[in-house]
């Protein structure tokens, strides 16, 4: 009955279908041992049948948490999820999602005060959009938010020409010129036409330093919006390859860009914000008081195309809808004192490592959990106070369990198996069977050591001294003397 194409990959057990006839009678010798052993036989190929069956819908069962999404617990999918029927939630974020205007991602959210927030990179109003108050914030804008790259480089573009080709020199600095007279020409860099972006090198009070590198990211990004003005407002974005340099210019390719990225024009600020090979440009840092996650501080790290997706390696902010303060931090970590007596520390290579003197946990009905480590030992105690909780001390030679009880179970943890208690004062120990070397015990029973039954030794002799009664009548039985009494 094997089910080679079941798709949750559990397959169907191998049943006894056929079991021995049973014969009433057989003959006037029959004894009925034939008919007993076929019955336990089918009994027994019955009661597999049902242990297969069992296991195969437990197997179902731990399969199903793979195919299905829960109700009581954080699960995700891989497939397209379609709600039909709609959906209710107090926020839509994407696993990503870092904010500010150098953030990536997406949120939709509802705040504690009731406001609702939406944070995205692009967004398009087919028909009409109406503001009822818009505020812009410009990326570099210092009263709001402080941008540090990781060269300083800076500009604004005063004029913006295009160029797709430029004359071939040779190496002495003389120009190419074909048969006819005709100069030769190329185009200006390797990834074709670019965007030539003048600046002023000096305006007279400072000289500015071209500090853009060929091989950096250069970003702007700008509103064209005026006060009063609700038609044709949209974002002026670009983020392009630096391809060369010069005193008072950038080019700026126009093939190797951000999707959708604008042409540059004059006005325009630029920033640098990354570099496609040299790990000394790849870096950014963005502190900002405006914002969802507002005050925030977000360092980024690898930088190296057009995306901030995973490049944020430490961030700290506040979230609004829980109305607490946040930290994250992709990479190593360590809190503690330097001599790493007390410490908590996590690398993608070591995992996470905590040494600490007391842990303390609280669970329900006031109940504290604690675990601290004193003078080389190790404790658990779970309780109300100190006098009443139960728990473990475990030293270098010594494990010491305080508890009114004790349980011993199986694996599955719902079958007792031994059972130490206080009763009337007194231990007991019960258990179903106690096997100690080649003593066995069952159902032994009493809180006093008492039992009923036969008692029997397997060589046939007992050694030691055996009083019936501690007092009154008895029967003593002495080996040493060899004696047997009946007394008082």
């Amino acid at each position: 009955m094997n089910d080679s194409n079941n798709k949750r990959g559990v397959s169907l057990p191998d049943l006894v279908t056929s079991f021995r006839k049973i014969v009433p009678w057989n003959g006037m010798n029959d004894t009925g041992r034939d008919v007993r052993l076929k019955w336990d036989k089918n009994f027994e190929d019955v009661s597999g049948n049902f242990d297969k069956v069992i296991q195969f819908i437990l197997e179902s069962l731990e399969s199903l948490h793979e195919i299905f999404l829960h109700k009581d617990r954080p699960d995700k999918t891989g497939f397209l999820l379609e709600l039909l029927g709609g959906i209710i939630a107090p926020f839509i974020q994407s696993p990503d999602f870092v904010s500010g205007p150098m953030g990536t991602g997406l949120t939709l959210k509802q705040n504690a005060d009731g406001t609702t927030y939406a944070e995205v990179d692009k967004l398009l109003v087919r028909m009409k959009a109406v503001f009822q108050t818009l505020s812009i914030m410009e990326t570099e804008l210092a009263g709001a938010s402080f941008l540090f790259n990781a060269s300083g480089a800076r500009i604004k573009v005063t004029k913006v020409e295009r160029i797709d080709s430029v004359p071939f020199f040779y190496s002495d600095g003389t120009a190419k010129y074909y048969a006819g007279g005709k100069c030769a020409y190329v185009q200006p860099s390797d990834y074709g036409a670019v965007y030539r972006c003048y600046f002023l090198a000096d305006d007279g009070d400072t000289a500015i330093e071209n500090r853009f590198k060929p091989g950096n990211l250069a970003r702007s990004q700008s509103f064209n919006i005026k006060e009063g003005t609700h038609e044709n407002v949209s974002n002026h974005y670009w983020w392009r390859l630096v391809t060369a340099v010069g005193d008072n210019w950038i080019d700026l390719s126009v093939s190797h860009c951000d999707e959708g990225s604008d042409i540059p024009k004059e006005g325009d600020v630029v920033i640098q914000m990354g570099d496609i090979k040299d790990p000394d440009y790849q870096s950014a840092a963005v502190f900002s008081a405006y914002g969802d996650s507002a005050p925030y501080l977000t360092f980024y790290q690898g930088i190296n195309s057009y995306s901030l997706s995973e490049r944020d390696t430490f961030s700290v902010g506040y979230d609004r809808v829980k109305q607490e303060c946040f930290v994250n931090v992709h990479g190593r970590i360590y809190i503690g004192d330097r001599g790493k007596k007390s410490y908590l520390s996590f690398s993608p290579s070591e995992g996470l490592k905590i040494r600490a003197k007391e842990f303390l946990t609280e669970t329900g009905e006031n109940l504290v959990s604690k675990i601290s480590s004193v003078e080389g030992q190790i404790s658990l105690k779970v309780g109300k106070d100190e006098l009443s909780s139960a728990g473990m001390t475990i030293t270098n030679n010594q494990i010491k369990i305080n508890a009114d009880k004790l349980v011993i179970a199986d694996s599955s943890g719902k079958n007792p198996v031994g059972v130490f208690k206080w009763a009337n004062g007194r231990p007991l120990l019960k258990a179903e069977n106690i096997d100690v070397n080649s003593l066995k015990v069952k159902h032994l029973d009493g809180a006093d050591g008492s039992f009923s039954g036969v008692l029997k030794a397997a060589t046939g002799d007992f050694t030691g001294k055996i009083t019936s009664n501690a007092s009154g009548n008895k029967i003593i039985i002495d080996p040493v003397s060899r004696s047997f009494f009946f007394c008082k």
